[in-house]
């Protein structure tokens, strides 16, 4: 059995209400068929990415066993159903958009005004429509150590995060 764990820890000084993300790249990690993976073999590298508020960085990762391997900065898409009954709804984005989102709407076009990942809506509601963005993120991969094929193993993979300076 494999397992390895992914954390996210905030360091002294980082404000940790603001966004933080660790998670396993589903661009990066698909089998010969093109399928997701989500759970890996001991001999397998797998990608995960990093997505911080711009007031946030990444101060170190450490790992129980490997290595971890920057790869540098990437762009992802992310999309997101909206429903919006009343101009007092608002909705926050997943990841904060690298640039300004598109959105398609299904019927009533209301007018969206953005800050980071909050959107707020009001004029022509109801309305429902989906909003399609690019995102930052940075892009890491774990070599784990030379194991046997069947060998059981696990490691914990934790990134640090700062505020900057």
């Amino acid at each position: 059995m494999s397992l390895a764990t992914l954390q996210l820890r905030f360091d002294a000084g980082a404000d940790s209400n603001l966004l933080a993300l660790a998670y396993l790249d589903e661009t990066m990690n698909v089998d010969a068929d093109g399928n997701v993976q989500t759970q890996f073999l001991p001999s397998d590298t797998p990608y995960f990415l990093v997505h911080l508020d711009p007031l946030l960085v990444v101060n170190s990762i450490v790992c129980s066993s490997g290595t971890v391997r920057s790869l540098g900065l990437v762009m992802r898409s992310a999309q997101a159903d909206l429903d919006v009954a009343t101009d007092e709804d608002t909705q926050e984005l997943e990841y904060i958009p690298a640039v300004d989102p598109a959105f398609f709407w299904y019927g009533n076009t209301p007018a969206v005004t953005r800050q980071e990942r909050s959107l707020q809506f009001s004029g022509d509601l109801p309305a429902a429509g989906r909003v399609s963005y690019q995102y930052r993120a940075l892009s890491y991969q774990y070599v784990p150590p030379s194991l046997g094929p069947t060998q059981d193993w696990r490691t914990l993979i934790v990134v640090h995060v700062g505020g900057l300076t």
